[in-house]
Parts: C-alpha cells; structure tokens; sequence
C-alpha cells in the first residue's frame, strides 16, 4: 500500500499541474472514503429495530378488538438494509390461519412463522430474536344470520305486457356475520335497484347487494335476478254467488244473484282460463241490524288472473221464511 501511494504521488506531480493538486488530492479522499463506507454497509450485522405488524386470514367470525402493531425483532442483515429499517421502517404481515382461538383472546407464535416473516424482509434478511415471540389477542366473536334477500327494483313495462310470475332470485337468502346488536336490526338484505323501461322481453342480471352498516361479510354479494314476461289482455267472466249459514226453511234472494270478475290473463293462456276456475259467496250470517246489503268475498280463483277485481262487492238480499 506504501508504495502504490508512493507511486500515485508521483503520477500526481508528474501530470496534475500545481494549482489543482490540493482540490485533487480532496477528490481522492472523497472517493476513498465513499469506496470505504460502501464496504462498510456492505458487511453483515446484527442490531435490533421494531417492525410494524399488521394481520391476514382473520377468520369471518372475529373480529380483533385489541392487538399489538409493533415487535422488537433482533435482524441479521447488511449495513445498509439496517440503515433502512433504521430510517424508513419495516411492516410485516402476521398469518392468523396458525393462531389459538377461544372465545375471547387468541394466541400466535411468531417463531413458528419465522421464515414467512424473513420472505417479507429484504434479501439475505434474517431474524434472530422476536420480543415478544407469541402475541395476544383480545378478540370478538361474530354471529350468523340467515336472512332473505329482497328485491329492489322500479320496473315499466311496455303497454299490456308483465311478468308471468315474480321474478326469482339466486340465490333468495344469505348469510350476514355480525355482532348480535346489529344482527338484531336485519330482516331482509337489499339489491341495489333494478330498474327498466319498456319492458317486453324475459331477462337475467346480475345484481351487487348493499351491505349495512355493521355487517362484516356476507355469504354472497350478488344475486342473479330472472324473470319472464308476457302480453296479457283484459278478461271478464260472469260467475253465480252462492248463500252460506242459510237457517232451515230460510229462502234468501239475491239482488244482483251474479258478479263480474275482471282481470288480466297472459294471451297464450286465455283459452286455458274459464268462469268455472271462479267461485264467489256471501254469508249471510253476518248481517248486522237493519242491514240490506252482505259483502261478496272470492272463494277461489284462477291463478292465471292478474289485477283481479270483482263487481259488486256488496248485494242488496231479500229473506223469505
């Protein structure tokens, strides 16, 4: 070493004019000094620093309600991978898949997951020592709750056309984890709306449900809606009342003694709907007083009718005895 830098001193006041020596002799031990720092963080050390911890594969039903975010961790690892956990910091991810779980803590042992730790680290990284080496939880519990899912949606149709039958979904109910307090408030989980115009065609979507507040998961977060629609036409049919709760030799007449029903029937089926599908009555047990009239109530109907309605809803009624 003496004599290269006999030699370099040479070379110096051969080549490098007078003026210039002093700042390139500055130079030189600038660049010495970097070469010597680089080796330097380039070597391997062993030092202690404190890791951010966050965690993965928390179990649906729990949720953490106190658990640490930092660990002293004794590392191995080269000068300048320990300037940066110094400086900037380091965040480790902690799997819970492996933890102890009761009812209300949970216990995981950090030097089982050692080496999924150092992959987290930077190259050639090695932990040494945790403190602490098993981490507490305190946890919570969640509840599950099955709920259906209700339809939201603002549907107009294109004149004489509708379902012909409610529209299904899929599934039609679902699983909400919660806590009980909030569970307790849950009847129904919504669609987000469906909503269409002109409306003359069978369809299927797919639709996203809104969770409500407080609800940590839900066991689908979409349904698929299906529906079919038809043309459906205006339809009447004329059909006799027949009396109830009649006493013996009681004869009772009826003003007017038949109805008219009025619905509308899908136009493919109106051969398949017929007044005998209809049956109406009253019951003349339940006059009250001087009352001349009794209400009329359907007793059966087709079920291919949609809107029904029937006229007169109430008869006039004349007893002979």
């Amino acid at each position: 070493m003496p004599g290269s830098f006999i030699r370099f001193k040479q070379w110096a006041n051969r080549w490098v004019p007078e003026k210039s020596k002093v700042q390139f002799f500055l130079v030189f031990i600038g660049i010495s000094a970097l070469f010597w720092g680089l080796t330097r963080l380039s070597n391997s050390y062993t030092t202690t620093v404190v890791l951010d911890m966050n965690y993965d594969n928390i179990p649906e039903d729990v949720i953490l309600k106190k658990a640490p975010t930092s660990v002293v961790a004794t590392l191995e690892a080269s000068g300048f991978q320990l300037l940066l956990y110094q400086t900037f910091g380091q965040e480790i991810t902690v799997d819970l898949e492996s933890a102890l779980f009761d009812e209300t803590t949970a216990k995981v042992d950090l030097l089982l997951q050692r080496n999924f730790l150092e992959t987290q680290l930077f190259e050639n990284g090695r932990i040494t020592l945790l403190n602490p080496s098993t981490v507490g939880l305190e946890i919570q519990r969640l509840e599950t709750k099955r709920v259906p899912v209700s339809l939201v949606s603002q549907i107009e149709f294109k004149k004489g056309f509708n379902y012909t039958a409610l529209p299904s979904l899929q599934p039609d109910t679902v699983s909400v984890i919660g806590t009980p307090v909030v569970l307790n408030e849950i009847a129904s989980i919504r669609t987000i709306p469906l909503v269409k115009s002109g409306l003359d065609r069978n369809f299927s979507e797919t639709l996203r449900l809104e969770i409500p507040n407080g609800v940590n998961a839900l066991s689908h977060r979409v349904v698929v809606v299906t529906a079919k629609t038809t043309k459906f036409t205006e339809m009447t049919y004329e059909i006799p009342i027949r009396i109830t709760n009649t006493a013996v030799g009681q004869t009772i007449r009826l003003f007017p003694q038949r109805i008219k029903i009025r619905g509308r029937v899908p136009l493919a089926l109106v051969d398949s709907v017929r007044a005998s599908d209809f049956s109406a009555y009253t019951d003349i047990s339940q006059v009250e007083g001087d009352s001349e009239t009794l209400p009329v109530f359907i007793e059966k109907q087709s079920p291919l009718l949609r809107s029904m309605r029937w006229s007169p809803k109430q008869v006039n009624f004349l007893i002979r005895q």
